[in-house]
């Protein structure tokens, strides 16, 4: 009993090191997703005696098998062939239909078992399918077997258990990733859209009060010769309004080109005290 309790803690201490290990290696890849699916695949295989794995995970809406471990070129290309449905006619099916893991200890004596061509050509006979969930929704299965009858431990498949809750994880921070940077995205060319039509609009509403501007100008300058004597006052408040107007309209079109990084430094000596005032 003493040696069974010493070779159980020693079991334990090596998959807590191994996984301490293969979560340094997830961390150092975050948003390589493939390498880290790949990475727990391949982990939780050697770790808990698996002669087989694979992770099942969903792309555009479509559950598919990414990665695998162990398994021959034949079968991968046989299963990377079709989608993964949900049913009770394979394990991975079968936990992504109830949510739990499915541990079946042979499939040729399970009578809901139909994936007859697969096992033929993986020849595995003890599977375990374990759902990585999400808000408690299944996005994928981390999948486990062996060529023999020889059922997975409890500290096995929770071993597997936290793998599959890594692979969610890693999945999860992907899909978050990648949705920011197409929110980054859309707001970079929303802005850029935005930068172009305010410089668009400045140099369009620039020309005509230029025009109204310089028409004010010359007929209070020359008042006598258009006869515009009377109306001398209500032009210089037009002219002074136009000119506050394009003064604004210049402010924009600077704030414009800041922000497309194309504005030009025009160094001038200042007063210290009014500007402080």
């Amino acid at each position: 009993e003493l040696r069974q309790r010493t070779d159980d803690l020693t079991e334990s201490l090596q998959q807590q090191t191994a996984t301490a290990d293969v979560l340094k290696v997830i961390s150092r890849s975050t948003f390589d997703l493939k390498s880290v699916l790949q990475t727990l695949v391949e982990s939780a295989g050697r770790l808990c005696g698996a002669d087989y794995a694979t992770i099942t995970r969903q792309k555009d809406g479509v559950l598919f098998f990414a990665e695998a471990y162990g398994y021959s070129s034949e079968f991968i290309e046989y299963v990377k062939a079709m989608p993964v449905e949900r049913g009770r006619g394979t394990a991975t099916g079968r936990a992504l239909l109830e949510g739990r893991v499915i541990h079946i200890a042979d499939v040729l004596a399970d009578p809901d078992y139909t994936w007859a061509e697969a096992q033929r050509l993986g020849g595995y006979r003890t599977v375990l399918g374990v759902p990585m969930l999400r808000e408690g929704v299944p996005i994928g299965v981390l999948g486990l077997s062996r060529s023999e009858v020889r059922p997975f431990t409890e500290k096995q498949i929770e071993l597997v258990s936290t793998f599959a809750d890594q692979a969610a994880i890693a999945i999860e921070n992907v899909r978050l990733f990648d949705e920011i940077q197409d929110k980054n995205r859309q707001l970079a060319e929303a802005s850029e859209n935005k930068s172009q039509f305010v410089s668009s609009m400045s140099h369009e509403l620039r020309t005509p009060l230029n025009a109204i501007i310089g028409l004010t100008e010359m007929m209070v300058k020359n008042a006598a010769r258009f006869g515009t004597e009377k109306a001398q006052e209500p032009l210089q408040r037009v002219n002074r309004a136009g000119t506050h107007l394009l003064g604004l309209i210049n402010q924009v079109l600077d704030l414009s080109k800041i922000e497309a990084g194309k504005l030009a430094l025009n160094p001038q000596t200042v007063q210290l005290r009014p500007l402080i005032d």
